[in-house]
Parts: structure tokens; sequence; C-alpha cells
């Protein structure tokens, strides 16, 4: 995989992830926009209902109001005739059928001068109001002669000092509004004073009482519009109410509050599941985003590494090469001591010489080995045998400063593993603590069973590990040491001959206070008597 083939991948994806996103917000925006409409037509239907309702009951009232002024206007009423009057007064009750009663009386003093009505009624008649409208329309009445009943008043011509006085029954309003508003909706039909007129709920019992807190403030108010409220029954609810210029009167349609506030709710609610899928979808996003980017660094920094380790190999094929040069000058020079040494000391140092030169060409190969990554052959490793005979070079390997001790148990002696690339291990051991170190401390080397294996455990004293490090530290290339200090290969070695013979390489508790690293290998047979 490289770069931009995760970029060719990656992109499809992203293109279905905005496409979504964009549904998403386009199906939220036709979602909300569906219950707005709908919400808006309910607002709208029930306003309309009201306008209806108030202009037909304006148009009731002007029709009564203009047959009234007929007969207040007739040739009679003019002359001051009570009997044609009472003629006429007859003629139109008998005629219209929503007319209760019809009453001439002296302003001044509110005497009856003629009465005409459809049933005797004992109760007394209703007063005049001290200050008429000028259309001559009191409003709803309830208690009183012909009541419950509209009032409306006409002076007669002439006889400004006499007035007369139409009661017309609610029921014709009633009609319009029970025609006009909608069986799922509350209709009222108001005066001035916000008194029922007509109310398509409970009627005969509401008939010409007030309405509720917020139907009276609206009425008074005049106008139309919406306005939020609880009807008289308890119910919360949403009203549209449109009011006439002529009479004061006010119609009011209310609708269930559930009605608006549902496709309000449902509103909200699809713009707040939008933006949580939206965010959702985005940090899904920024995650996979992100998810990419490690990868591709991982990526590059695994091709960082590939060719470090290319170049190091190289390099290292170089002076191994250059090495194995030199050894082998130093290795002719030691035969030709030995052909001709003249006395045991000397010839016992041109044999240490010689096994120096030896084990010095078997740890070059065995680098050279782990850097190409060639595979090592693995066999039974005496590991007393292997510490006493690297003993000398680990301890030189550590300097004066540093004291150096190493013990194998009995019963974790014998391993499997490369002999060549376990001393190579141990040899880098001992470099990492003396660098830990800086030369002066304590270094120890032990062996020991295990559920796995043998453990092989290096101590020191230095300052340990840090704990963020603690994953990384068996990593190739990686180095805590300063730059240029360190290739990042010595620990990576370890592991390497650890995995190689089958067994495992960790971090344990140092009892020297600084990092304890445990080699595990194989258990191996001790070697037949």
């Amino acid at each position: 995989m490289n770069r931009g083939r995760i970029s060719r991948q990656s992109a499809p994806l992203f293109a279905a992830a905005v496409l979504m996103l964009a549904a998403i917000l386009a199906l939220a925006v036709w979602f909300n926009t569906v219950q707005q409409q709908r919400r808006a037509a309910i607002e709208s239907e029930a306003l309309e209902s009201a306008r209806r309702v108030v202009a037909l009951a304006d148009a009731e009232v002007q029709a009564n109001r203009r047959m009234l002024t007929l007969i207040a206007g007739a040739p009679g009423a003019r002359a001051g005739d009570l009997a044609r009057i009472g003629a006429f007064f007859e003629l139109a009750i008998d005629e219209n059928t929503a007319w209760r009663g019809l009453v001439l009386r002296e302003v001044a003093t509110g005497e009856v001068l003629l009465e005409r009505g459809r049933a005797d009624d004992a109760r007394a008649l209703s007063p005049l109001p001290r200050t008429p409208d000028e259309d001559g329309v009191e409003g709803i009445l309830r208690e009183g002669r012909y009541c419950p009943c509209v009032a409306i008043h006409m002076p007669v011509a002439d006889w400004p000092d006499r007035v007369m006085t139409l009661y017309l029954s609610p029921g014709q309003f009633q009609s319009i509004a029970a025609r006009l508003v909608a069986p799922t909706s509350l209709g009222a039909l108001v005066d001035s004073e916000g008194r029922f007129i007509a109310r398509t709920l409970d009627y005969a019992e509401r008939v010409g009482t007030p309405g509720s807190r917020f139907l009276r403030e609206a009425a008074a108010k005049g106008g139309e519009g919406i306005y939020q409220g609880v009807t008289l029954e308890g119910v919360a609810n949403y009203t549209a109410y449109a009011s006439s210029a002529d009479s004061g009167w006010s119609a009011h349609v209310a609708v269930g509050a559930e009605q608006i506030d549902d496709p309000r709710w449902w509103s909200t609610a699809s713009i707040a599941t939008a933006a949580i899928a939206a965010l959702a979808l985005a940090g899904g996003l920024l995650l996979y985003a992100a998810f990419e980017m490690r990868a591709r660094r991982a990526e590059q920094q695994r091709m960082l590494e590939m060719q470090k380790a290319e170049a190091i190999s190289r390099f290292t094929s170089t002076v191994v090469h250059d090495f194995r040069n030199i050894l082998a000058v130093i290795q002719a020079g030691t035969r030709l001591i030995l052909r001709h040494a003249a006395g045991r000391e000397i010839e016992g140092h041109a044999r240490a010489m010689q096994d120096a030169v030896e084990r010095g060409n078997r740890l070059i190969n065995q680098l050279l080995s782990f850097v190409r990554g060639d595979g090592a052959e693995v066999g039974p490793i005496d590991l007393a045998k292997l510490l006493g005979g690297a003993d000398e070079l680990i301890a030189r390997s550590l300097g004066d400063g540093i004291e150096f001790k190493w013990t194998v148990a009995d019963n974790a002696r014998y391993a499997i593993g490369n002999a060549d690339q376990v001393e190579l291990a141990l040899l880098n051991l001992a470099v990492n603590a003396r660098d830990a170190m800086e030369g002066e401390g304590r270094f120890t080397l032990h062996t020991q069973t295990g559920a796995d294996g043998v453990e092989i455990v290096a101590c020191d004293s230095g300052p340990g590990v840090p704990p963020q490090l603690r994953e990384r530290i068996f990593e190739a290339f990686y180095s805590t040491k300063p730059e240029g200090k360190g290739t990042g290969l010595g620990l990576a070695q370890v592991a390497g001959a650890a995995r190689q013979a089958g067994g495992s390489a960790r971090l344990g508790e140092s009892p020297l206070g600084g990092a304890c690293i445990v080699m595990v290998l194989p258990r191996g047979e001790a070697p037949a008597a």
C-alpha cells in the first residue's frame, strides 16, 4: 500500500460520506419545511375561519340594522302613530324568526310606549345603554326580557327623544360559527367586552358570559392574529382571532396546542437529529481521516526504516569487508608468532589473540546476518560456557567504572539458540547499560527458569526506561540516545535473536533500580555424559 493507493481508496468513501451528509441535511430541511407549512396551514385556516365568522356576523347585524332603520323611518313612526308602528312591529316579528322583541321607549325616562314580542316574558326589560355606539349595537345581553339577545337601538326619525330597540336572537350567530368552524376546533364570537355571542361548545351555558382572560385581552386589543392561551375548560390552545372595525365584535378559533406544537416539535427534532447525524458523520470522517493519516505516517515511517535498513545494510557490508581484511592481517600475524614463538607465555598470548580474532569474525558475521535479515542456525547452548568465554569481552566493553557480575543457575544452564547471536545480544545489552549509566554503576547477568523457558536477565543501576518508551524499545532503529549516539539496533538484535530461536524479549524489574531486559530462550538439554 502506498500513499496514492490510500488516497484512491478513500476518495469514494469521502465522496459517499459527503453525499450522505448532504442527503441528511436536505431531508431535514425538507421535513422541517413540511412541518412548518403544516403548522402555517393550520394557523392560516383557523385565521381565515375567524375572518369569515366575523364578516358574516357583521353582515347579519347590518342587515337587521337596515330593517330596523326602515321601520324607524317609516311614515307612521315619523308621525308618531303608535297603532301603525305596532302593526309594523307585529309584521316584522312574524317575518323574522330571529327577532324576539321590538320596543319603543322614551330616551330620557325609559318609559315603554310600545312593545311587541314573541312570547310572554315576565322578566324586566334591560335598561337603555347610557352611551350606545353610533351604530346602536349594544352587544350581547344574558339577563332580561327576550334574552339572551343582541340589542340594537335605533332613534326614530323626527322623534330624537324616542328610540326603537330590537332584541335579536344570538342563535343565528351560533349557526354561523357552527357552520364555518371546523369540528376539530373551538369557535366563538364575542362582543367588544369579550362576552360570548356564540360558542361551538356549551353554547347555552356560555352565551352572554365573559370568555377567558386570554380571549378578553385579544378582544380588547382588536385587529387579528394568533395568541396562546387556555380555554375555560382548561385546554391549552393556540387561537386565531379577527375583529370587526364596525361592531367591535371578534371571532376566535382555537386549535389544540398539539396541532401547532407537534409540527414545531417535529421541525425542531428533525433539525436536531440532522445536526446530530451530521456531527456524528463529520466526527466519523475526522476519525477516519485521523486513522488514515496515522496509517500513512506509519507507512511512510516503515518505508523510511526500510530505506534506512537498506543503507545500513550496505554500509555494514562495507565495514564488515574492511574489518575482515583487518582481522585477516591480525590473524596472519598471530599465526607467524605461533610458528616462531620461543616461549609458552608468548604462545599463550598469541593463541588468545587468535581466539579473539575468530570471535570477532563470528560477531561481525552475525551482525551482517542480522542487518540483512538472514536466518541463523540454532542449536543447544551451554550458557555457562558462553558467558565464560565472553566474560572478558563484556567487561572490556563496560569499562573500568562499571562493576560486572554474572551467574548461571544449574537449572537454567542449557538453552536453544544461535550461540553467536546470543553472545552478540549480551554484548549489546552491556553496551546499552554502559551508555545509560554513563560509565559508572553496576551491571549483572544471571539465568533463571521461567514459564516459557530459560531467562537471561540483564540488569543495570542506570535511570531505567521511561513508561512512555517501554512499548517501542525493541523496535528497529528506535533509540533513546541523542542524535548520532546510537543506531537503534542493539535491543532490536536482542529481540531478533530471541525470536529466531523461538523465544522472546521483554522488560523486567531491576533490583538495581535501573533497566532490566529479559531474554527468553527455549530450554535445552544437558549433553549426555
